[in-house]
């Protein structure tokens, strides 16, 4: 009997340890989920960051058309600036193959075709103006 008693003990006293054994991890659980407040903090953080995200994509996407539209007339000015050379270059070439007779520093009237009316060499009245005559009316 008292075997019996000794083993009845044991058993008895095994399933109360393994008992101890089930119900410590389920306190160290409850335990370690007290702090729900942090998780609660990290959620506002990681929909804070995820705002902002958007954000600054929006700002980005902005930007990417400004700097495209920024290209645009930069090409549209260098083109007309390359227009604008050529022209000049044109007009320099045109410029050289006229005489250099024609270019000389001849009073305007004679240029005009106004000889009358252009004071000699070495009067000294100014020089006169060409004028076109009037046209008559007639009544």
């Amino acid at each position: 009997m008292r075997s019996q008693t000794f083993v009845l003990h044991a058993v008895v006293a095994l399933q109360a340890a393994l008992g101890l054994l089930a119900v410590a991890p389920a306190v160290q659980a409850q335990s370690a989920r007290s702090g729900g407040g942090a998780n609660a903090q990290l959620m506002q953080q990681m929909q804070q960051l995820a705002s902002e995200r958007t954000s600054l994509q929006a700002e980005n996407a902005k930007l990417k058309k400004d700097l495209e539209d920024l290209r645009k007339e930069r090409d549209t000015l260098e083109n007309g600036q390359q227009a604008l050379d050529k022209k000049a270059k044109a007009s320099e070439a045109a410029l050289r193959q006229i005489p250099a007779s024609s270019r000389s520093n001849q009073p305007i009237a004679r240029r005009q075709g106004c000889p009358s009316q252009i004071p000699r060499a070495g009067s000294a009245s100014a020089p006169l103006r060409c004028f076109p005559r009037a046209r008559r009316r007639r009544l």
